[in-house]
């Protein structure tokens, strides 16, 4: 169930994908080039619509020396020249203003030295500027021709750089372009790339559907997102987040340290429609064993016999699983779960 509610409701969605990726991460595909791993239809307002998801390697691709990393690469450019153009337009502002205060010989007027002072007053306590650019600035705030000079040497470098990422976006746009160009003769549709934990290469989501070059095709993925839906148990492992959070699922929370709830309630303001309810907690279940512990060695005191109140708990516990046992650490501060008839210890769902 997880991963359908991942499939259609992140994956067309660029600021949710990588709750899918958290899921595929540990995918293999062994020696093959793709593979359909997923295959949902939905009927939605009497219309059919219908999707196959594949995993694919980048030898996929008919050039088997390109990469769909590609795409990755070019987003992350876009958001880096985004910052760029910020950046510039933050310099670009006192500048301008400056620009006003100087006379045809190039030199900072001498009759209204107050319009400098508050102009550079202002630019220094601008605090989106990096901290080397503030130190200069705040060393030369009463220097108007040094303090110019600053912000127009700033300015040009920023222009540089973004005129060189300009141009790499170019290049890597025209790679994507042809990637998209073969990609649409097979009908795919690309989702993103993401690294195999198991083999450290590189995979990539695409998916085919009968929505494929309709109008209002990114209208209807959207609507579809929108009605799936996923309701599960607050304590069940949940693939959709790292692995390093799902960990913490199976520790005994402590105040003030990242734990395995708090985690659980920020992925659930990103990701609409998914809805979790209480069944037991991890801390509860530690605090129902250590009790009995507890108890057990009460009874050791009194009687120089110890309890079985602790094993009955496990017997009881275990009789509500299918297949599988619960492990603890000596110090009952961590739970683990994992399959009867085996020692490997899993992440698995209660």
């Amino acid at each position: 169930m997880q991963l359908i509610f991942g499939l259609l409701n992140c994956s067309f969605d660029d600021t949710k994908k990588d709750f899918v990726e958290n899921i595929l991460k540990d995918f293999d595909i062994e020696d093959k080039i793709s593979k359909n791993f997923a295959k949902i239809e939905i009927i939605m307002n009497k219309e059919e619509y219908n999707f196959n998801f594949f995993v694919v390697k980048d030898t996929f691709l008919p050039d088997k020396n390109a990469s769909f990393s590609v795409f990755e690469k070019n987003k992350n450019l876009q958001n880096e020249i985004l910052l760029k153009v910020k950046k510039i337009d933050e310099i670009a502002k006192p500048l301008n203003k400056l620009y006003s205060l100087l006379s045809q010989d190039g030199k900072f007027k001498k009759n209204n030295p107050n319009d400098f002072t508050e102009i550079a007053d202002k630019t220094c306590a601008n605090n989106k500027f990096s901290d080397e650019l503030q130190r200069k600035l705040r060393k030369n705030r009463r220097e108007p021709e040094f303090f110019f000079s600053i912000l127009k040497n700033e300015f040009n470098l920023l222009s540089n750089e973004h005129s060189n990422l300009i141009q790499k976006y170019d290049n890597l746009a025209k790679a994507e372009n042809l990637f998209n160009a073969f990609l649409q003769t097979k009908n795919y549709t690309y989702s993103f790339t993401f690294k195999s934990e198991k083999t450290n290469e590189n995979l990539t989501l695409l998916y085919k559907s009968n929505l494929f070059g309709k109008e209002g095709e990114k209208k209807i993925l959207k609507q579809i997102s929108e009605k799936i839906y996923l309701s599960a148990p607050y304590t069940q492992i949940h693939h959709l987040l790292p692995l390093e959070t799902r960990k913490l699922l199976f520790k005994k929370s402590n105040s003030g340290n990242k734990n395995y709830y708090s985690e659980l309630e920020k992925a659930k303001k990103r990701l609409t429609n998914f809805f979790t309810y209480d069944f037991f907690s991890t801390d509860l279940l530690i605090e129902l064993l250590a009790n009995a512990r507890d108890n057990d060695f009460e009874e050791l005191n009194k009687n120089g016999s110890y309890g079985d109140s602790y094993k009955k708990l496990i017997k009881e516990l275990n009789s509500v699983l299918t297949n599988k046992k619960i492990v603890t650490n000596k110090d009952l501060t961590e739970i683990s779960f994992k399959q009867e008839d085996t020692d490997i210890i899993q992440e698995i769902q209660i």
